[in-house]
């Protein structure tokens, strides 16, 4: 079995044939490809001048009870974390879901918002239709459209909500709260009169981290404990044959294959198809938005605003990044003393270009427009990289054209998975994206 990809979905699978062995005395001969140089995929950390920086902004919230015991056993000590989110709008700090916290909100903006929940909810008929931009109307009403959730998603997905489903909404991905969780107009109303803040945790609230190595470690602990022999490194898989079950790598040797577990973008894997041209066309059915991200180590303390901050929502447009990130709140680890680290996210496509000029020194200039750092602030490292896939766009077609094209790789004996190989961005964090990669290998058997 050939595997591409050690993110979590290829070591999920490597670790499964491992356990099959182990368990039933099956040996399933393996060989895993991995273009980059390590293993972690999107949840490989980097370090740099004492600080690590995760590959975006990364929370465990499992699903699954194979997942939660397999990654305390890789993970010594967790650190546990009170999640504060929200976002940052009109100069304030709005709790997470903002739907139910627009108390915080200046009074126009308040009652803009609250003018249109109250005409969804008086409404004697709601329909969700058919794109992201119908569900967001219909169920929050125009001032939350138009002051948060339309700018919001169109920063983070890099296209516009006329473009996408809204199928991931309704999902629990990372955490209990719903994607995008409900609003009751009596209970906002109440939050209004009361002036009470209505946040999606408790006091009582935690997520896990690992206490050292960031998120990464997770996943070079795991890929350690697999065979070395059969991983390989710094070697992209750039064109595969279906009929001969061949994928020929960069450096121009070939790989023979029965079964192929592929985690690699789906738009790249239909691309590299040289035997089946019609399959290949739709590569272009399907819409990443890149991202760039920019980790900022910085001295001294956060400002007060951010002292407890997990990460941040940042709606307004004329700030780069959608989101950021306060890693150094995760854990005490991931920056010396003395100093803090954020990390910003800037997402583009096609539709959205990236800011103009130099994409580090725009973050640095929209944090200080944010007041969260000035010229007094020494910034002791930069760190930035610049990902293609980002985030796999749900656009309105995804399910229909997703079918298709599944089914027609698995009947040429290839199962593409996880976060960009799946495209599902509801199914998409580690746990998703490990799972993926362990019940392939079970339907693989299964069919044998």
């Amino acid at each position: 079995m050939l595997i591409c990809g050690a993110g979590p979905t290829g070591l999920g699978a490597a670790w499964r044939l491992e356990e099959q062995k182990n368990q039933d005395q099956r040996d399933t001969e393996w060989h895993l490809v991995e273009a980059a140089g390590g293993a972690g995929g999107m949840a490989a950390s980097e370090h740099q001048g004492g600080f690590i920086w995760d590959i975006g902004g990364h929370v465990l919230f499992s699903h699954y009870d194979y997942f939660d015991k397999l990654i305390d056993e890789l993970v010594d000590e967790w650190n546990f974390v009170k999640p504060v989110r929200g976002a940052w709008m009109s100069d304030r700090f709005v709790p997470f879901p903002v739907q139910r916290n627009i108390h915080r909100l200046p009074a126009d903006q308040r009652d803009a918002c609250l003018v249109g929940l109250g005409e969804v909810a008086g409404a004697t008929a709601t329909t969700s239709g058919d794109t992201l931009k119908d569900y967001l109307q219909s169920n929050f009403g125009q001032g939350l459209y138009q002051h948060f959730l339309r700018p919001l998603n169109r920063k983070m997905w890099a296209t516009d909500p006329s473009n996408m489903n809204h199928v991931w909404t309704s999902a629990r991905s990372g955490s209990s709260a719903q994607n995008v969780p409900s609003a009751d107009y009596e209970r906002i109303k109440n939050n209004i009169a009361s002036n009470k803040d209505d946040p999606a945790w408790d006091e009582d609230t935690r997520i896990k981290y690992p206490l050292n190595g960031g998120t990464g470690s997770i996943w070079k602990q795991l890929a350690d404990k697999l065979p070395s022999e059969r991983q390989q490194y710094s070697s992209k898989i750039v064109s595969i044959d279906t009929t001969n079950k061949a994928a020929e790598l960069q450096d121009g040797s070939t790989i023979q294959y029965q079964n192929l577990v592929s985690s690699m973008p789906i738009d790249t894997l239909l691309a590299s198809l040289s035997d089946k041209p019609d399959l290949a066309k739709l590569a272009t059915e399907f819409q990443p938005a890149g991202v760039d991200i920019v980790g900022l180590g910085l001295s001294g303390a956060p400002p007060a605003a951010l002292q407890d901050v997990c990460f941040l929502y940042v709606p307004e447009e004329d700030l780069p990044f959608w989101r950021l990130t306060l890693l150094s709140n995760y854990s005490p680890h991931v920056a010396p003393q003395n100093s803090w680290s954020i990390l910003c996210e800037i997402n583009s496509s096609k539709d959205r270009p990236k800011p103009d000029g130099d994409i580090v020194s725009a973050a640095i200039e929209g944090l200080k427009k944010l007041g969260f750092i000035d010229d007094s602030i020494e910034i002791l490292t930069k760190w930035h990289r610049s990902l293609t896939h980002g985030y796999p766009v749900p656009l309105v077609n995804r399910d229909s054209v997703l079918e298709l094209v599944q089914t027609e790789l698995e009947s040429a004996g290839i199962y593409s998975r996880g976060r960009f190989g799946g495209w599902i961005y509801e199914e998409s964090n580690q746990d998703h994206a490990f799972m993926q990669g362990v019940e392939a290998v079970n339907t693989i058997f299964e069919q044998s």
